[in-house]
């Protein structure tokens, strides 16, 4: 199985400044994912591309099927999400 998380921040967003250390150590424990991190004022356009209109937002991909979080997230959270996804492969 393969999930590709796309997180698309901004190094001015306090709420991605927030999420930084959370995601660490999720991605630590979420080791099959394939994770991006997008600076979204470098990356204009695959920021367009997502529709991303607020940061951050995280991009999950499994199986061609895109699920979208908008906003801060727990580590419960992301965690919750990423065992859902799980379960649709």
């Amino acid at each position: 199985m393969s999930i590709e998380l796309l997180v698309f921040t901004s190094p001015s967003c306090n709420p991605c400044r927030r999420l930084k250390p959370i995601l660490k150590e999720f991605i630590k424990s979420a080791t099959e994912l394939n994770v991006q991190i997008i600076n979204t004022q470098e990356n204009q356009n695959k920021a367009r591309n997502y529709r991303v209109a607020f940061v951050p937002t995280l991009v999950w991909e499994v199986n061609g099927v895109i699920k979208k979080t908008t906003g801060f997230s727990s580590l419960d959270e992301l965690n919750e999400i990423h065992k859902s996804l799980k379960k649709q492969d």
